[in-house]
């Protein structure tokens, strides 16, 4: 009794002991966690432009005065570029010194970079280099060699040589040091006027003004268009802020971003308030507001705004600015640019990677410390739990194995295709039915589809044929015999539905022929084994009602070999049910891939529907400059520059009509490799290849992502299914009455699920066609304006393929569709 209670005691004294270790260890990891939570208080930032407050730097102005810095918890204090004294201040050097957070610079960064100053690029928002280099119109210029024979002013130190260093190098002429000027010298308009020098070089086109203001032209020469492509002005800060504080950096990021897109929308009334916010004394203010409104449209054209994204950073091209630059002997090598570029999701994904490990080591100490309280639970817990984990590696492999078999089955055509027009003369097959009917393609095409039946499936065929071109039907399914070139006939199961043209834009239809003939044959062998199964349950009947009246022990024997010819029958019926059922199993999934099939097929014609939409507007603009090229021609207005400008916004209509057929062909291509991909950026994809599509029919689009969720599964057909749901969406709008057409996106993050939300203000859904809407082959739409397949087609990918759900939770102001997805979870 004295051990017992010995025992007990310190058992109890253990127990104590455990649990205040237990309460200091959760303290310890609530406090080191601590450091995650963000300060409510707006940081403050400072942010150095590299010259004075002008339309040069409207993008930082509006982010500022709109309170994009404010929402995204910053008090930003933009400093000019100019000191009190007159003198430039070099935002590089005020960054790395620590005086700024954030800085505006161009190749003076990767000089401070070849220096030692460790910077890193944030966003590059001048596309290309502002630099050019000015002269008379009167000034005999044919290529970069003149420059040789021409008195360019050139400065010491100055930034805006570097281009024309370039340039002559590209040609194969050596930049001379010789007659430099003062790196303070000022050059303006007059010293062309004047003949002072025949080329002088400028930033944004202060010379251009000053020359359309005194009734002058002048020539510009660019860098870029002799392939010398540099960046212009970039957002840059410290390489150690942008490692210690990625998030503060992207948030400044996206604010900066969302403060150009305002003010290249809006330059009149940023140009406006630059003026009475830092020029509210000037004599020059409206001199001052006209030369701002001129920087704006070369600004705009800088920024390749909105042709290009904002911000948007090649590193490639940052590659090639240090090589030129190393040519030219101006720093001593080559820059790795991905070490000075800021990648926030490549920071993220480290840090994401650290605080894992983090919890695993913290997660592994408080398990330690419950081990040792709870030794003899977990050891007789952990066979259990290794017991279902083995279960659930098997469930989980054998859920892989039946998802690849569904995949397989998915995306297998065993199907004879056939389009035919409204007379019923075919107008393409494929090769399964050129093989069914033994005839070869050619001569296929432009056959009557019903010189292939024989007699009697001919006329019904006709008939059922009338009814989906008149509208009354809109799919058939039916059993026909067909006649093979050689004479032989085939039954074929048919599936027909009416499409558009993608081409001619006329009404067509659809065919899809399996061939049924062995189960037409297999339906007498099947009637006539179900005959003999009569016949041995009969008999096994009979034979259970004889055995069971036997008393005597002496018929034990025959009792015995009565049950062992019952359970022989017994197994011969089992393995023929099993046959039977495995039949109609691959019959069913054979049906599932040609609605799938049709499903793709209806979701081609609306992707090329909208490249249509896509195309029409460059198109439009391309014959517009054409147009202008023409007149200026023939009263001869078409000058170098004009050639030049005009060419360069033709070739960036036609690179983006290329982007435009890249965006759709991947979209339309089988993507079977399962991926984790981002649910925001796939959502604003779709929504630019359909926005023709909504601004032709005046709807607008609110989406809402509340954080970048990722997804497992295929991203195509993730895409396909939203592209489906907001096509249905549009068609209810146009049929809408309504003049405020809007369609709402929301996505979110509930209990491990992503929930998408599509609503739109159309004309919704009856309660009569509730219970169908997912059926396949129903469709609301008018009749020849809908397969029917849609719905049914995104029900299989999220249901079947993503484990997800998809429901109509709303449908009497227009339609509400929840698809949920499971979240991928970092552990």
């Amino acid at each position: 009794m004295l051990c017992s209670f010995q025992n007990s005691l310190y058992n109890n004294n253990m127990i104590k002991t455990l649990k205040k270790h237990l309460t200091l260890a959760i303290i310890i990891i609530i406090l080191t966690q601590s450091y995650i939570f963000a300060d409510d208080q707006l940081q403050d930032v400072n942010l150095q432009l590299r010259w004075e407050h002008q339309f040069q730097f409207a993008g930082y102005y509006a982010a500022l005065w709109n309170g994009y810095y404010e929402d995204a918890g910053f008090n930003v204090n933009i400093l000019s570029g100019i000191d009190n004294e007159g003198h430039v201040m070099l935002a590089p050097k005020e960054v790395a010194e620590g005086r700024a957070d954030f800085g505006v610079g161009a190749v003076d960064i990767l000089f401070a970079i070849d220096e030692g100053q460790d910077l890193t690029i944030v966003s590059s928002i001048f596309q290309k280099s502002a630099v050019a280099y000015y002269m008379l119109e009167s000034t005999t210029f044919n290529s970069v060699s003149d420059f040789s024979k021409l008195n360019v002013a050139r400065r010491r130190n100055d930034l805006l040589d570097i281009e024309l260093q370039a340039m002559l190098i590209s040609e194969g002429l050596k930049p001379s040091g010789e007659a430099m000027l003062s790196e303070d010298t000022i050059l303006s308009f007059e010293d062309l006027l004047s003949g002072r020098y025949d080329v002088i070089p400028e930033y944004l086109g202060k010379v251009k003004y000053q020359a359309q203001q005194s009734g002058h032209r002048v020539k510009m020469i660019r860098p870029v268009d002799f392939g010398i492509d540099f960046y212009g002005d970039s957002l840059f800060t410290s390489s150690e802020y942008a490692q210690n504080s990625p998030e503060d950096v992207e948030a400044f990021r996206k604010a900066t971003i969302k403060g150009w897109e305002y003010a290249l929308d809006n330059p009149q009334k940023i140009a406006t308030k630059i003026i009475d916010q830092y020029y509210a004394n000037s004599k020059d203010r409206y001199k001052t507001y006209s030369y701002n409104i001129f920087q704006a449209e070369r600004v705009n054209e800088l920024t390749l705004y909105p042709i290009v994204q904002t911000g948007n950073i090649n590193v490639f091209r940052w590659e090639t600015m240090t090589e030129t630059l190393k040519e030219l002997n101006l720093i001593t090598d080559a820059v790795n640019m991905n070490d000075h570029i800021f990648d926030y999701r490549k920071i993220q994904e480290e840090s994401n990677a650290k605080k894992a490990k983090y919890y695993r080591i913290s997660t592994v100490f408080m398990i330690a410390v419950l081990i040792i309280a709870y030794i003899i639970y977990v050891t007789k817990k952990n066979t259990d739990l290794t017991d279902e984990i083995a279960y659930r590696k098997r469930s989980e492999e054998h859920i892989k194995r039946s998802n690849e078999r569904y995949q397989t089955l998915f995306n297998s055509s065993f199907l004879g295709i056939t389009v035919t027009n409204r007379k019923g003369k075919i107008l393409q097959v494929n090769d399964k039915w050129a093989e069914m009917t033994g005839y070869g393609q050619d001569e296929l095409i432009n056959m009557p589809i019903f010189d292939i039946l024989d007699k009697d499936s001919a006329k019904s065929g006709k008939e059922a044929f009338k009814t989906l071109r008149d509208g009354t039907a809109k799919s058939i399914e039916l059993e026909r015999c067909y006649t093979r070139k050689n004479g032989t006939r085939f039954w074929g199961q048919l599936f027909m539905t009416s499409i558009i043209d993608p081409e001619t834009e006329d009404q067509a239809f659809l065919g899809m022929v399996l061939d049924i003939t062995r189960r037409k044959f297999e339906k007498d062998a099947v009637k006539r084994a179900e005959e003999r199964f009569r016949e041995i349950i009969n008999e096994i009947a009979e034979e259970v009602d004889e055995k069971q009246i036997i008393l005597d022990p002496v018929d034990t024997m025959e009792l015995y070999d009565g049950k062992a010819r019952l359970s022989l029958k017994l197994e011969k019926i089992n393995l023929e049910l099993g046959r039977m059922f495995k039949k109609e199993l691959d019959e069913n999934r054979k049906k599932e891939a040609i609605l799938i099939y049709q499903a793709r097929l209806a979701a081609m014609g609306e992707m090329i529907a909208n490249i249509a939409h896509q195309w029409r507007q460059p198109l439009n603009n391309l014959g517009i400059l054409l147009s202008n090229v023409e007149d200026a021609y023939k009263f001869n207005e078409l000058d170098e520059e004009e050639m030049s400008k005009t060419m360069g916004r033709a070739k960036l209509l036609i690179r983006n009509m290329s982007e435009t057929i890249d965006d759709f062909r991947d979209f339309l291509k089988p993507q079977k490799q399962q991926e984790a991909f981002n649910v925001c950026e796939t959502i604003h994809s779709i929504l630019n290849m359909l926005k023709e599509n909504f601004e032709f029919n005046d709807i607008a689009v609110d989406l809402v992502c509340e954080t970048d969720i990722e997804i497992h599964g295929s991203k195509n057909h993730y895409g396909q299914s939203i592209f489906n749901v907001l096509n249905n969406a549009i068609d209810s709008l146009c049929e809408s009455s309504t003049m405020d057409k809007k369609i709402r996106i929301h996505v979110q993050d509930v209990n491990d699920q992503v929930v998408l939300t599509i609503s739109d203000n159309g004309v919704g859904i009856q309660n009569k066609d509730i219970a169908h809407i997912f059926d396949p082959y129903f469709s609301t739409k008018e009749a020849n304006k809908g397969t029917g397949l849609g719905l049914y087609m995104v029900k299989n990918i999220i249901e079947g393929q993503m484990n997800g759900s998809i429901a109509l939770v709303n449908y009497s102001a227009g339609a509400t569709f929840e698809i949920s997805v499971p979240k991928i979870v970092l552990e």
